[in-house]
């Protein structure tokens, strides 16, 4: 989605991953087309300013398994960081004790 601000033009992007069933990639790329344009939306921010999300484009789309189990990966992106000396080969990581916050993908 561009996000687009009527004073300052595109102000940033956000990607959303999508699950969707469809019958072949055509038909998947359809439907994704379609559920993009419904997350379209404008309204008016606290300043004032129009603002727009406007589906952009289909970034990608790969054909997952028919089942889905819990657990399947259904996206991975890895990221450069800058630098990290604290954290060796040896590191020991406490998930556990982080509790994750919310994307803000709304709960149907």
């Amino acid at each position: 989605m561009a996000v687009i601000n009527e004073r300052g033009g595109l102000w940033k992007r956000a990607t959303s991953v999508v699950l969707l069933r469809a019958m072949d990639f055509d038909d998947a790329f359809a439907v994704a087309c379609e559920v993009g344009h419904g997350m379209e939306e404008t309204y008016v921010n606290g300043d004032g300013d129009g603002v727009r999300w406007a589906f952009e484009r289909v970034m990608t789309l790969d054909m997952l398994p028919e089942e889905l189990t819990s657990g399947t990966e259904v996206y991975s992106e890895p990221h450069e960081v800058d630098s990290a000396p604290e954290i060796v080969f040896d590191s020991v990581f406490t998930a556990e004790l982080h509790p994750p916050e919310q994307s803000g993908v709304p709960s149907t």
